[in-house]
């Protein structure tokens, strides 16, 4: 797996959202429930309920083997694990994840660490 797929992760999940969300009409005859029972033309719209979707099965096994790709980098490499995955997965602001790592990195350390992870690792 590549860098780049790595950080579309974001945009992977945005389609995928996007895919479910995806409306679909159709338009069918009817008649008057009353008399005098007069006909005429119904647009039905809703969400496309497709499990079975090549599409939608295509951006799931994506995000599947890019968030299986994170989870490879080996475990003694736990720093450089945990900011790939915040960043990319997560998309935790550089600042917020300084200080979930209770501030013993800074903005600046994080970036490098991530820019040094995608290198030996993507």
């Amino acid at each position: 797996m590549d860098r780049k797929t790595v950080e579309s992760y974001k945009g992977v999940c945005a389609q995928i959202v996007a895919e479910k969300a995806r409306k679909v009409s159709d338009t069918v005859s009817a008649s008057s429930a009353e008399y005098p029972y007069g006909k005429h033309t119904l647009t039905i719209t809703g969400t496309e309920d497709n499990p079975h979707s090549q599409k939608l099965h295509k951006l799931q096994r994506l995000k599947e083997s890019i968030e299986e790709a994170v989870e490879s980098i080996p475990d003694a490499d736990g720093v450089t694990k945990a900011v790939i995955s915040l960043h990319a997965i997560s998309d935790i602001p550089w600042g917020e994840m300084a200080a979930k790592m209770g501030y013993s990195y800074t903005i600046d350390g994080l970036k490098k660490i991530y820019q040094r992870g995608m290198k030996k690792y993507f």
